[in-house]
């Protein structure tokens, strides 16, 4: 009584889906930005109004200001990830 096993080969992805997937990967961050622009014009009457970006940019400007401080500070290696804290105060 012996028991056989085979064991199948990976199943591969065609080089048109290997090349999306690489894409999607690559472009994700935007993909979904955009995405989720569309949904905003379609369930918000006046998303497309200039008003709204000019409160959405004020909004966001102070965290945008740290992000960009903190990606700086963890590039260069000295990483301090306490702002998060003091940004909460």
């Amino acid at each position: 009584m012996s028991t056989r096993l085979e064991s199948a080969s990976p199943a591969t992805a065609s080089p048109a889906t290997a090349r999306a997937l690489r894409q999607l990967r690559r472009h994700g961050g935007l993909v979904a930005l955009l995405v989720l622009v569309l949904v905003n014009i379609a369930i918000t009457p006046n998303f497309l109004q200039l008003q709204t970006l000019f409160v959405n940019i004020s909004q966001v400007a102070t965290i945008a200001i740290v992000a960009i401080g903190m990606t700086l500070v963890i590039a260069t290696g000295g990483i301090d990830l306490s702002v998060g804290a003091v940004m909460a105060l």
